[in-house]
């Protein structure tokens, strides 16, 4: 097809799905095995599922709408996937949105479900054709493939038979894969993830529009914590961000907790500063609104109001969403007493 800059064909805008990842196309997760990715995953689709709780990771916008996930697992067991999602009471919340299938199934069926061979490229293609879903999640590339993931020529028939797929199908397809060892055997550092990481082939990150990584690390408080980069991308970064998986000694239930890393802190400050100045004192302002003003996450927002003199959470509490501004600045400390002296706050 010949293109000329007066006859551009028509394309349509990009489609991602969450904020994170672009439809039509191929994007990587990649990590250490057991850093987190499914935990992860089961949360991001719980996430896009329901409407009304996206936001919580990876930086997307609350306004995002419903969409539909679909999980094709290779790695992990049936029953260790049920427990986790029963850990994280994904069962109580998730919709017909959420849609899993385990490879061993169609092992047992004897049904071809690798990505390296046609047959096994159109079983894949046809239950994506069925369910229809907005992005697709193969957990983890080794799992549906049989052949050296190291050679540049099976590996790049695979990526370019999954964009075909995710273009023909329109959705997203997100494949998670895994990192070499270290040569010392230590762990990789906070953000020290590149492309060359990654096992196997660089076709597979030549041909992928984007690839997060993520690394295992302790903070100063010694939590561990797995910390999500984006190492590639042709669009716009992905939010850098932490998240710990906390569990609760006595009722055993997990939670997720995401925590944002600004880049300009002392700039973001300042600027929830004027906004607090700038608006009527007493007017409700939520979270996700201000977050839609800077164009930055809205926890990393609501993170930075709840640690703003200028700003007077109305439930007091650190996971409350509306706030309400003064123009002579609180102690953090006395927050709950101010709001309690400065009556009701208006709403409009």
């Amino acid at each position: 097809m010949r293109i000329t800059l007066n006859n551009l064909p028509k394309v349509d805008t990009v489609d991602f799905v969450g904020g994170v990842f672009p439809k039509r196309q191929i994007s990587i997760v990649a990590s250490e095995p057991g850093c987190g990715k499914t935990w992860a995953m089961l949360q991001f689709c719980a996430d896009i599922s329901n409407q009304w709780k996206v936001g919580k990771f990876f930086g997307c916008s609350f306004w995002e709408k419903q969409r539909k996930s679909l999980m094709l697992i290779g790695d992990t067991g049936k029953e260790m996937i049920v427990d986790r999602i029963n850990k994280m009471m994904l069962n109580y919340i998730s919709p017909p949105e959420y849609i899993m299938y385990f490879i061993s199934d169609f092992v047992v069926e004897k049904q071809p479900f690798l990505l390296n061979t046609q047959e096994g490229c159109n079983a894949i293609q046809n239950l994506i054709h069925f369910e229809k879903p907005d992005v697709v999640f193969i957990d983890t590339l080794i799992s549906f493939m049989l052949g050296d993931e190291n050679s540049a020529k099976e590996v790049g028939e695979i990526f370019l038979n999954l964009r075909s797929m995710a273009e023909e199908e329109n959705c997203a397809i997100v494949v998670n894969h895994h990192f070499r060892k270290t040569q010392n055997g230590t762990r990789r550092g906070k953000g020290s993830a590149t492309l060359n990481d990654v096992i196997g082939s660089s076709a597979m990150a030549r041909l992928a529009s984007v690839m997060l990584a993520m690394t295992r690390n302790r903070d100063d408080d010694m939590r561990n914590l797995v910390d999500v980069q984006t190492v590639k991308t042709w669009y716009k970064e992905v939010p850098h961000f932490q998240f710990e998986i906390a569990e609760d000694p006595e009722t055993r239930q997990v939670k997720l907790r995401a925590d944002y890393i600004m880049g300009n802190v002392p700039k973001l400050m300042a600027s929830l500063q004027q906004l607090a100045l700038d608006t009527q004192e007493g007017q409700l302002m939520k979270s996700y609104n201000v977050a839609e003003i800077f164009k930055l996450p809205e926890p990393s927002i609501r993170k930075a109001m709840h640690n703003s003199p200028y700003w007077v959470n109305l439930d007091g509490a650190r996971d409350g969403y509306t706030f309400y501004p003064v123009h002579s600045p609180v102690s953090k400390d006395t927050e709950s007493s101010s709001q309690s002296a400065k009556g009701q706050p208006r709403v409009g």
